[in-house]
């Protein structure tokens, strides 16, 4: 799993849901405290989400390197994440 990919995968299913609901969002920022106050995730999930957030910035602005170990470490929760956001998508067009 590529960390990169993997945010970008948590934003677009963010958004859609976001987009689903008639909602849009302008930041990751909007789209983790939407997640926080209205979907079914853990405290750990959103200080997850928030905490790649803050990764993403800092690769993308300050040229900031992440070590595949992170990756290894979170890949299991990351994946748990996603896989709630899928299910979360396929109730709201069910």
């Amino acid at each position: 799993m590529e960390g990169a990919f993997s945010t970008t995968k948590i934003k677009q299913y963010l958004t859609a849901i976001l987009s689903i609901e008639g909602y849009k969002s302008y930041s990751q920022k909007c789209l983790i405290s939407y997640a926080s106050e209205f979907l079914d995730l853990t405290k750990q999930e959103i200080e997850l989400l928030e905490e790649m957030r803050k990764l993403r910035n800092d690769i993308d602005y300050r040229g900031k390197n992440l070590g595949k170990d992170y990756l290894k470490r979170k890949e299991n929760k990351i994946e748990k994440i996603i896989e709630k956001l899928k299910n979360k998508i396929k109730e709201k067009l069910d």
